[in-house]
């Protein structure tokens, strides 16, 4: 399966590709093998890249959202048979991440447990009582659950429910990082579990902003700090 920093720098290289296909469209091939941008796309484009987020159109905000969408829902689906369907985000113009999706694209995430600290003082989701007298008294074992083709969400919340600690949990095979850091978020600063979740996809998106920022100034020959 394609880890999710390769899952993003392929979503953008396809916004990058896709970028360029315009921006060539939209000039003259000249004979010589140079091309020509056109003065309206000079104006226009640099008047952008010189502009703030904060200051550009609501029209020019909302291109940008959806280009963030993107991202946003590459890193929050899951195809249960070809590792992340991050193609899927490519196939849409316009992304509504509340929409509900076929279930061979979209994997919610199941509910997860609180955390505290036990008589030892280690940090340990709650343990699920039900769930811990099943296994106690012979309804099914540990060995068995891990041989049957659950899923990665099925499991990480399995995990939490029979009382995991946080570190232990943290080196699951099957738990990944926006897991772990939505718990350590939701036990450390308070927040709800969908702010944590969405607190850890704006840091991935600002992880990958700050990876693009020096080949984007490059690209439009400006310094990384003016991009900014």
């Amino acid at each position: 399966m394609n880890s999710k920093r390769e899952i993003l720098a392929e979503l953008a290289h396809a916004q990058w590709s896709g970028w360029m296909e315009y921006l060539f469209s939209k000039g003259v091939l000249n004979e010589d093998g140079t091309w020509t941008m056109p003065a309206w796309a000079v104006e226009r484009w640099k008047r952008q890249t010189e502009t703030p987020y904060a200051d550009l159109s609501f029209d020019e905000k909302e291109s940008d959202r959806k280009e963030a969408d993107k991202f946003l829902l590459a890193l929050s689906i899951e195809n249960k048979k070809d590792g992340f369907a991050y193609s899927q985000a490519l196939a849409f113009e316009s992304l509504d991440l509340g929409a509900k999706f076929d279930d061979n694209i979209l994997t919610m995430n199941q509910p997860m447990q609180p955390l505290a600290y036990d008589e030892k003082g280690v940090l340990r989701f709650k343990p699920n009582a039900i769930v811990q007298y099943i296994l106690d008294n012979g309804g099914t074992d540990l060995n068995k659950i891990t041989c049957l083709p659950f899923s990665k969400e099925d499991r990480q919340q399995f995990a939490q429910l029979i009382g995991y600690s946080l570190g232990g949990y943290s080196s699951l095979s099957y738990v990944d990082n926006e897991s772990y850091e939505t718990a350590e978020k939701i036990f450390n600063e308070g927040l709800s579990e969908d702010k944590a979740r969405i607190a850890y996809l704006e840091g991935e998106l600002k992880a990958l902003r700050d990876a693009l920022q020096v080949p984007m100034a490059r690209l439009f020959e400006k310094h990384p700090d003016d991009l900014n």
